[in-house]
């Protein structure tokens, strides 16, 4: 009875460790190929309270692209009302089960997959406390990034 409760233990153990390969190395094939950067929202909360918030929702904010050996590029382009903002860039991308971690011109963005398919992505980043300049030093501030990918 003993031997055969080790051996459950064991395999349970080796199926637990398998499943968390799996689902690490299903983000990684559904991530290959290009996206299109369906919603780009940034929200800054200073003390809970919304304190700014921009939403891209276009059908176009740019595209992203992630290839297997662990490169993309990706090309934005966000209409600030009278200014447009437009960036391109190549970078550095890695991921776990349930993060996809993007290294872009020497920073780490650390994003938690909150959806998964091969179709759609959703990804969400939190900085908190979130600094920047001309922030009042009494208030205390988060960042929220969220965005929506589809699959080209």
């Amino acid at each position: 009875l003993m031997k055969a409760l080790k051996i459950i233990g064991i395999l349970l153990i080796t199926i637990i460790m398998f499943s968390g390969c799996f689902k690490e190395n299903q983000l990684t094939r559904r991530l290959d190929g290009s996206w299109n950067i369906y919603i780009l929202k940034k929200t800054v909360y200073a003390d809970d309270d919304l304190f700014l918030e921009l939403c891209t929702s276009a059908n176009n904010v740019g595209n992203i692209s992630f290839d297997k050996d662990g490169t993309g590029d990706y090309h934005i382009a966000i209409n600030l009302g009278e200014d447009l903002f437009e960036g391109s860039n190549t970078f550095q991308w890695e991921n776990t089960a349930s993060t996809v971690t993007i290294y872009d011109q020497g920073i780490r963005k650390e994003y938690e997959v909150d959806e998964n398919s091969q179709e759609r992505q959703v990804w969400i980043r939190t900085l908190d406390p979130y600094t920047f300049i001309g922030m009042d030093s009494e208030v205390e501030y988060r960042f929220v990034e969220r965005i929506t990918l589809i699959k080209i």
